[in-house]
């Protein structure tokens, strides 16, 4: 998606509302990776999006900002899954501006700029036509995109808190592959703690160190056991921003 939003979405004023019409259709992927029925089955699912989509848009018009407000998130989940599917990115860039522009006509800004700023993940540069856009919503998406520009810059070398990502375009780390961890050979058979490893996850998702959070004596053989084990722990590397970054986080490890 390139070029304004105007453009893009074919967005026009009119009686002050904005309009979100229908962009043509774009190339599109299969959705079932299956030979039978593929093409009718991602025909359905889109049309049943872009129907919401114009409901949505209809609720807007008519000042219903309630209704777009509590129909928005399971529209949301349905699209999540097909994120990198051709045609999905101009829909929920669609999707997430009639939210923000709902959620501040009732002053709700906290829910607008989440809004905006999941836009600005399918879609890092997006502008807006300030001589046909509501003002708000203009100013809400210039000062996000300038913030998103300004925390993609900051250094990713050092490692962050795997709490701290939170924002639209950050993920957790996610574990690929473990084996499973046994009880020490010596340690007693009636004993299955979980042991809290504090472990940092490279960008490139191999574990760097590996620490027991709260050691306690009596549990040191299963507390060395956990630690070894977690080493050899591969996860899908945590995201900032969209970027891989080395994170630390707190990790149990339960025995079998």
């Amino acid at each position: 998606m390139r070029g304004s939003l105007a453009s893009i979405l074919g967005l026009v004023v009119s009686g002050g509302f904005v309009l979100y019409e229908s962009p043509p259709d774009a190339p599109m992927m299969s959705i079932t990776g299956r030979a039978g029925g593929e093409g009718q089955q991602r025909d359905r699912f889109w049309a049943a999006a872009d129907q919401s989509l114009e409901t949505l848009r209809r609720q807007w018009l008519h000042a219903r900002f309630d209704e777009v407000l509590s129909a928005t998130p399971n529209l949301r989940a349905r699209l999540e899954p097909l994120a990198q599917v051709a045609g999905s990115s101009d829909r929920v860039v669609r999707l997430e501006l009639l939210e923000a522009s709902a959620a501040l006509a009732y002053g709700r800004e906290r829910d607008a700029v989440a809004a905006v700023r999941r836009a600005l993940v399918e879609v890092p540069g997006l502008t807006l036509d300030p001589m046909r856009a509501p003002r708000k919503l203009v100013r809400l998406l210039d000062r996000e995109r300038a913030w998103t520009a300004r925390r993609q810059l900051e250094p990713l070398t050092r490692p962050v808190e795997a709490s701290a990502l939170v924002e639209p375009g950050d993920r957790a780390p996610r574990l690929r592959y473990a084996d499973p961890v046994r009880v020490p050979a010596r340690a007693s058979r009636s004993l299955r703690p979980t042991i809290t490893c504090r472990i940092l996850i490279g960008p490139d998702g191999r574990v760097k160190r590996a620490l027991v959070h709260r050691s306690r004596s009596a549990l040191a053989e299963f507390e060395q056991r956990a630690q070894a084990s977690v080493r050899e722990f591969r996860f899908e590397p945590a995201l900032r921003a969209g970027h891989p970054v080395a994170v630390w986080i707190n990790w149990p490890v339960r025995f079998d």
